[in-house]
C-alpha cells in the first residue's frame, strides 16, 4: 500500500511540475506507443483517391486534419459515419478541423445509394485501387482514424467518437 501511494504521489509530481506541453507529449507518447512505426509518420499520395462529395480539397496547407478510412462493402463503417455526424454535430470537436473519409474498395449500389442519399459534414473520397493504403503503407490501419498535423503526419490514431480517451488526447492536442 505505501508503495502504491509513493509511485502514485511521484507521477503527480511530475506532472505537477511539468508544463501543459510536456504533459500532452507525455500522454500521446505513452498511447502511441501501441502504434510504434506510425508516430510522426507522413502520410501522402492524396492525388490517388477521388472526392466524391463534400466541398474542401485534403491540403496539407491547413491546421490539424482527420483522416478517417473506411471500406466500400461495410455496413458498420456507414454507421460511423453517422456516428461522426452526430458528434460534429454536437460541437465536441473544434468547427475548424477538417474531417475526411477515404473509402477503399469499388463503388457499389450501396456505397452510390448513401453518397446520394446523405448529406455528411466532411468530405468523403473513393480509392477504388486501395493505393492510398498501399502507398502510406497503412495495410494493418484500413479502418483506422489518423489525426494528422499540418505537415499530415500523424499526431494521434484512434476515433475520438468510439474513445474518450482518445477524444481526450484530441482536445489536448487541438488546443495547445
Amino acid at each position: 500500500m505505501k508503495s502504491a501511494f509513493i509511485v502514485l504521489f511521484t507521477i503527480l509530481s511530475i506532472f505537477s511540475c511539468s508544463t501543459n506541453e510536456e504533459k500532452i507529449q507525455s500522454l500521446s507518447s505513452n498511447y502511441m506507443k501501441q502504434f510504434p512505426l506510425m508516430k510522426d509518420t507522413a502520410i501522402k499520395h492524396f492525388y490517388e483517391i477521388e472526392k466524391v462529395k463534400g466541398i474542401n480539397e485534403i491540403n496539407s496547407e491547413t491546421g490539424y486534419k482527420v483522416i478517417k478510412l473506411i471500406t466500400t462493402e461495410c455496413a458498420a463503417c456507414f454507421l460511423e459515419m453517422e456516428d461522426w455526424s452526430s458528434f460534429i454535430s454536437s460541437k465536441k470537436l473544434n468547427s475548424e478541423l477538417e474531417i475526411y473519409f477515404i473509402a477503399t474498395g469499388k463503388r457499389n449500389d450501396y456505397f452510390d445509394h448513401v453518397m446520394k442519399n446523405y448529406n455528411y459534414p466532411f468530405t468523403i473520397y473513393i480509392d477504388e485501387k486501395n493505393s492510398f493504403i498501399d502507398l502510406n503503407n497503412l495495410n494493418f490501419y484500413s479502418r483506422e482514424t489518423f489525426l494528422l498535423d499540418s505537415e499530415n503526419k500523424i499526431s494521434l490514431i484512434g476515433s475520438p467518437v468510439a474513445n474518450e480517451l482518445v477524444y481526450d488526447l484530441y482536445q489536448l492536442i487541438l488546443t495547445k
